[in-house]
C-alpha cells in the first residue's frame, strides 16, 4: 500500500524499478534511475531512490551524492532520510543526525511518518555501530506506538539481532551468534516480513534487505551450531530450515554437515545428494551455478577407486589385516575400505576445490594401506598359506612359525598399522603366475612399504652391539633386498625387543647400527640411504651379494632381479648357474656395463665368460684398461655368444 509521503506515489513510472530493488535486483534498479535521471535531470525523486539503492550496495559516496542532489533540487523527507543513511555509511554520525532531525520537519507531524523516519535512523544508526542509540530507539518507539507499528518494531529488532548475529558468526564467536539469533526468532513471526513488506515498502527499498525471515536466521543459527560442534542442535535447526523452505538447498547442506559430524554417514549422503538436486532445480541461474561446485558420491566413488589402485599397484596380492587377523586378497583389502569410516568420510563430504578432494583422498587412502613387511631368517616350521587361509591368526596355537607371525602382527598394530604382510604364508607357492609376480615385484614392495620389520631371531634379549654383525640374516640372499629397498628399518631381536633398546623410528639413521651393519656387509649407511635399482656400479653391487647364500640355488639370482631393476621369468629348477647366468647376462646386454665380466673363479656351464657361483665376485674390482666403444660393443657380443671356459677378466684384455 502506498503513503501519502512515498517516494513512489508522487511517480507511477517508478513501480518497475520499486519492484526490482525489494527483489534485490539492485545492477537492473540503477540502471533503471539512472536512464530516468538522464531524462530528467530534475527529478529529484529518482535521485533520492537511486541513492538508496547506492546505500544498499555500500557505495556510500555516491549514495550521499545522489542524496544532496536530490535535496538540492526540493528538500523531502526521503531526500534528508537518504542523506542520513549515506553520512551514516560514511561514519559521519553527527552530520547523520543532523540530516535526520532536518527530515523530522518534512513529516508534517504525521505519526506514521515519524515511525517510519526513527526506524530507519535506528537501522542507520546501527548499521554505524551505534547500537545502543539504535536499540534506545526501538524501545522508546515500540512502547509508545500502534499495534500495526509494534510489529514493525520487532521486525527491525529481529533484522537487527540477525546482523549481531551474522557478525558474531563471521568472527567465529559461535555462542554469541547463537544468542542473537535466537533472540530474532523469539522478536518476530513468520508472517512480519509479509507486514512489513506491506506496511512500510519504503522503509524495505529505502534502508535495508529485510530478507531475513524465519528460515534464514534458522539457518544462521545452524551454522552457529555447527561451529560449536553441537551436532544436534545443527541438524535441529536444519530440518527447521527444509520445513519452511523445500525448494532450497541450504537446509540438506547443513543437515549434511551435521549427520557428518554425527559421524552418520549414511544419511548425509542422503542429504548431499538431495542438496544437489535442489540445486540442479533451483529456478535461479546463480543458485544452478553453485552446483558445479561440488561432485556427486558416485563421482567421488571413481575418484577414490583411482587412488586405491594407484595405491595397491606397488603393495603385495595378499596382506594381514592386523585388527582382524584375517588374511585378505585385493578384493577383500578393497572392501574393508569401503566399509571404513575413513571411506564414509571421504565420500561424504564435499570439497568446493576438486584439487583439494584428490589430494585429500590421495592422502586417506596412502594412510589407509600403509603396509608394514617382515624381512627374517627362514626356520622349518614356518607359517605357510594354507596354515592361516580363512582363520583368524591370533586364534590359532601359537607354536614356531604361527608365534613369530601372531607377535609380527600385534607389533604392526599397536604401532599404528592396519596391514602387515610375511613371505612365509602371504604367497600362494602353488601357483606359478603369483610366485613369477612375487619374486619380480619384492624390490618394489619393500621400497614402497611403510615401514620394514627385521626379526633377528638369533639375536638374543639385552644383547650387546655387535651380535646384529654375528647375525644369520646378513648371510641370507633374499635379505640383501629387504637391507637396501625399505627407507625405514626397525630391527626386533628374538623376543620382539627393540635391538640395542634404540627406539629411534628408522635405525637406517641410527650411526651406531649402521656402523654394525657396514663392518659386516661392506655396504655404508649412506649407499644404504642413496641405494636405488638399476645398472649402476653393478660390480659393487655383485661384490655385496657375494657371500650370501639361499636355500633354493636358483634364488640367489632370483633374488637380485630388484637389486637391478630386472624383469625375468623365474624358473625354479633351472640350476643356480642358468639363473645366475641370464641375470649377468641382462646386466651386461642392457647396460654395456662389462665390468660384469670381472671375477675370479670357476666359469659358468651357461656361459664361459660369466661365473658358475656369486661368489666369484668376492674380491673388490679391479681396473679396466681404456676401451673403446667398438671393443666394449665386441666384447659384450662375444660374452652372449661365448659357450667355451675361461672368458671373464682375460677376454677384456684380449680386445686390446
Amino acid at each position: 500500500m502506498y503513503h501519502k509521503w512515498s517516494i513512489f506515489h508522487a511517480d507511477p513510472g517508478h513501480h518497475t524499478a520499486r519492484i526490482a530493488c525489494i527483489d534485490g535486483d539492485l545492477s537492473t534498479t540503477e540502471g533503471l534511475l539512472t536512464r530516468d535521471i538522464n531524462i530528467d535531470a530534475n527529478n529529484h525523486t529518482s535521485y533520492v531512490y537511486r541513492s538508496f539503492v547506492m546505500a544498499r550496495k555500500q557505495d556510500w559516496g555516491h549514495a550521499l551524492q545522489d542524496a544532496i542532489n536530490s535535496v538540492s533540487i526540493k528538500p523531502s523527507l526521503t531526500g534528508y532520510i537518504s542523506k542520513g543513511i549515506a553520512l551514516c555509511g560514511k561514519g559521519h554520525i553527527r552530520d547523520a543526525r543532523t540530516a535526520f532531525d532536518v527530515a523530522s520537519m518534512y513529516t508534517n507531524q504525521d505519526p506514521q511518518s515519524i515511525h517510519f523516519l526513527l526506524l530507519i535512523k535506528a537501522i542507520a544508526l546501527f548499521g554505524a555501530d551505534q547500537h545502543d542509540e539504535a536499540n534506545l530507539l526501538l524501545k522508546e518507539l515500540a512502547a509508545s506506538c500502534l499495534n500495526a507499528d509494534i510489529r514493525a518494531c520487532r521486525v527491525v529488532q529481529a533484522y537487527l539481532r540477525v546482523q549481531l548475529g551474522i557478525k558474531a558468526l563471521d568472527d567465529a564467536r559461535h555462542d554469541e551468534a547463537v544468542d542473537h539469533f535466537t533472540a530474532a526468532l523469539n522478536t518476530s513471526d513468520p508472517s512480519s516480513k509479509l507486514d512489513i513488506h506491506e506496511m512500510y515498502e519504503d522503509l524495505v527499498v529505502g534502508a535495508i534487505d529485510l530478507d531475513y525471515t524465519s528460515d534464514v536466521i534458522f539457518a544462521n543459527r545452524s551454522k552457529a551450531n555447527l561451529g560449536k560442534l553441537l551436532w544436534k542442535d545443527t541438524l535441529l535447526d536444519a530440518q527447521k530450515v527444509t520445513e519452511l523452505n523445500p525448494s532450497s538447498h541450504v537446509g540438506y547442506q547443513l543437515a549434511h554437515a551435521a549427520l557428518c559430524g554425527a559421524q552418520r554417514y549414511d544419511e548425509a549422503i542422503d542429504a548431499f545428494t538431495i542438496m544437489l538436486s535442489k540445486l540442479d532445480d533451483a529456478p535461479e541461474t546463480q543458485i544452478r551455478d553453485l552446483r558445479q561446485q561440488y561432485v556427486s558420491p558416485s563421482e567421488v566413488g571413481d575418484t577414490i577407486q583411482r587412488a586405491i589402485w594407484n595405491e595397491l599397484e606397488y603393495a603385495p596380492l595378499r596382506l594381514l589385516n592386523t585388527s582382524a587377523g584375517l588374511l585378505c586378497d585385493r578384493t577383500a583389502q578393497i572392501k574393508a575400505f569401503k566399509t571404513s569410516p575413513e571411506y564414509i568420510e571421504l565420500i561424504s563430504f564435499p570439497t568446493k576445490d576438486s584439487n583439494l578432494r584428490t589430494e585429500r583422498i590421495k592422502d586417506v587412502v596412502a594412510i589407509y594401506f600403509r603396509c608394514v613387511l617382515l624381512s627374517h631368517r627362514w626356520k622349518e616350521t614356518e607359517a605357510l598359506l594354507h596354515d592361516i587361509q580363512d582363520k583368524v591368526v591370533y586364534e590359532l596355537s601359537g607354536f614356531g612359525g604361527i608365534a613369530k607371525l601372531q607377535s609380527f602382527c600385534k607389533i604392526v598394530r599397536d604401532t599404528g598399522y592396519r596391514w602387515a604382510w610375511m613371505d612365509t604364508c602371504c604367497i600362494d607357492k602353488k601357483s606359478n603366475t603369483e610366485l613369477q609376480e612375487s619374486d619380480n615385484s619384492m624390490f618394489v614392495w619393500y621400497r614402497h612399504s611403510a615401514l620394514t620389520i627385521v626379526c633377528l631371531y638369533n639375536v638374543l634379549p639385552s644383547s650387546l652391539s655387535g651380535a646384529l654383525a654375528k647375525s644369520v640374516w646378513n648371510k641370507r640372499g633374499w635379505t640383501f633386498q629387504e637391507f637396501v629397498a625399505p627407507k625405514t628399518l626397525i630391527f626386533y631381536q628374538k623376543d620382539w625387543s627393540l635391538y640395542l633398546g634404540d627406539r629411534s623410528p628408522n635405525h637406517k639413521l641410527s650411526p651406531t647400527i649402521m656402523k654394525e651393519l657396514k663392518d659386516v656387509t661392506g655396504i655404508d649407511a649412506q649407499a644404504v640411504i642413496a641405494f636405488h635399482p638399476g645398472m649402476s656400479d653393478a660390480r659393487q653391487r655383485l661384490q655385496w651379494a657375494s657371500s650370501r647364500t639361499t636355500t633354493l640355488q636358483e634364488d640367489i639370482a632370483y633374488s637380485l632381479f630388484g637389486i637391478f631393476g630386472v624383469h625375468l621369468p623365474v624358473i625354479y629348477g633351472e640350476r643356480k648357474q642358468n639363473a645366475l647366468g641370464r641375470l649377468l647376462q641382462e646386466i651386461v646386454a642392457r647396460s654395456g656395463n662389462i665390468t660384469v665380466l670381472d671375477w675370479i673363479g670357476q666359469p659358468s656351464k651357461f656361459n664361459s665368460c660369466l661365473p658358475a657361483y656369486i661368489a666369484s665376485y668376492i674380491t673388490p674390482p679391479r681396473i679396466f684398461p681404456s676401451l673403446s666403444e667398438d671393443e666394449i660393443q665386441s666384447t659384450i657380443f662375444a660374452a652372449k655368444k661365448s659357450h667355451g671356459f675361461g672368458f671373464g677378466f682375460e677376454t677384456l684384455r684380449s680386445a686390446r
